[in-house]
């Protein structure tokens, strides 16, 4: 074929980042081939000096040429025939997506903590008699009926419940919370909960690797910051009995992930959290414990809480590395999409929506009400629809919403080189600040960060070969 008079232009999808350890090098990485290359920064200049390339004014070889071509960073394709293609993998993406329905029960709204940042507060407003009610037994009857109308292809289920709130783990909802599990268990399915621990004693013949599994929870520092954010309405501090009861649920081989709820007032403490769990001997249960930095950014929380000073995600990393501290943080999963990209030679795994709430999440609250999104449980602007009865009552258009929703019906998204690698950041947040999120400001800084460690591990790795 030939392919001389064919125009070239630099992509609008490529990405290029500065390698802090070398002076003439830079990754480029394309948006939506999900190429990686280390090139010199030579290249870089050529590609970006004209809108219009010509391969016989290149100040390299026709392999690199070709190369740079079957990559995706030298194209053929027009501004507008770039964000075509890329609306058409997105929308592939998606349907993809749309396969895998996975479920998430919330046996009551109610909560034993009194956080102040936490989205009870706005829940609380539907009234006491609304907020205290709970699953009944045959309202979880008629969410599991609901799970079969739903996700027919039961192949294609996620085989585990997420159990949510309020506080899932109520010791006041044991039953309830016992009847769910018993009846989902012959079903295969499995379960998680989000839960802040107070009450997990309770609860201690259910945890196991059969039954509940994983569980997810929160705490906000050392003792003195924990017990100033996480207060229970009767007993006041909360801190150790929820560190108690970590161990508890790992000597039941229950995994345990520790959310730390960080902000610049807390975060000098986690070394001394970390020694903690250190010297109660967590760390031991290495394929069940785990913790991680919970990055409180300001849209997420009450900006008028004093005991908060919030910070950004370039901040947020910068205190990390100066204190050497050895954690999880938001950036990890992207570096570890790009190391194990570059180790094995491959290309990135991409997506074209943020999470399973734009495809097949389906959340049950104990009043009938179906969701797609935990932020938003409790506000019925957000209804997808209501189980109660023994038809599905779906309002069509919060579903056509939310599950048509992708990287390419954002016009913002649609058009960033980041998208297929952000996956647009947070619906919610998209939904309600019209397709803008702090995402669009941290994900260029988080990247870079995560590029640069990612290409220093591995050349650290290749020469100890």
């Amino acid at each position: 074929m030939n392919t001389d008079s064919y125009e070239y232009r630099f992509s609008s999808y490529t990405i290029s980042v500065d390698l802090e350890n070398t002076k003439d090098k830079v990754m480029l990485v394309h948006g939506y081939t999900g190429a990686i290359d280390i090139a010199n920064k030579t290249i870089l200049s050529f590609l970006k000096s004209n809108k219009s390339l010509l391969k016989e004014n290149a100040p390299f070889s026709d392999n690199t040429w070709n190369r740079l071509l079957s990559r995706g960073y030298i194209t053929t394709k027009t501004k507008k025939e770039e964000h075509a293609y890329v609306a058409r993998m997105a929308n592939a993406y998606h349907k993809r997506n749309k396969l895998f329905s996975s479920f998430i029960f919330i046996p009551s709204y109610d909560c034993n903590f009194r956080c102040r940042y936490c989205i009870e507060s706005q829940v609380s407003q539907m009234g006491q008699k609304w907020i205290k009610k709970s699953f009944t037994k045959e309202m979880v009857d008629k969410a599991y009926q609901a799970m079969e109308k739903i996700g027919p292809h039961i192949e294609f289920n996620v085989k585990q419940i997420l159990l949510y709130g309020g506080e899932p783990l109520l010791k006041i909802n044991k039953d309830i919370v016992q009847y769910i599990v018993e009846k989902g268990h012959p079903l295969k399915y499995k379960f998680k909960a989000i839960t802040n621990g107070y009450d997990l004693e309770a609860f201690k013949d259910l945890l196991s690797p059969d039954l509940i599994y994983s569980l997810q929870i929160t705490i906000d520092g050392t003792k003195e910051w924990h017990d100033q954010r996480r207060i229970h309405f009767q007993d006041g501090r909360t801190f150790d009995k929820i560190i108690q009861n970590i161990g508890m649920a790992l000597e039941q081989g229950v995994e345990v992930i520790v959310r730390i709820n960080t902000d610049k007032n807390n975060l000098d403490s986690i070394p001394e959290l970390k020694e903690i769990f250190a010297h109660l001997g967590y760390y031991k249960f290495e394929k069940l414990f785990s913790v991680y930095v919970g990055w409180l950014q300001e849209t997420d929380l009450n900006p008028a809480d004093e005991s908060i000073q919030y910070m950004d995600f370039k901040e947020l990393n910068q205190r990390l590395v100066e204190k050497k501290i050895d954690i999880c943080h938001p950036s990890d999963m992207l570096y570890n999409n790009l190391y194990k990209t570059i180790n094995a030679k491959k290309l990135l795994a991409l997506n074209s929506t943020g999470c399973s709430s734009q495809s097949g999440a389906y959340v049950f609250d104990p009043v009938g009400n179906i969701y797609s999104c935990l932020e938003i449980v409790g506000d019925t602007q957000y209804i997808l629809g209501n189980y109660a009865n023994d038809v599905i009552q779906w309002n069509e258009n919060e579903v056509s919403k939310w599950h048509n929703m992708n990287i390419s019906t954002m016009k913002r998204c649609s058009v960033c080189k980041y998208a297929f690698l952000c996956h647009g950041g947070c619906t919610i947040k998209r939904i309600k600040n019209d397709g803008y999120t702090q995402t669009c400001e941290s994900f260029p800084v988080m990247f870079k960060i995560a590029a640069n460690r990612a290409y220093n591990t591995y050349v650290l790795a290749s020469s100890d070969i």
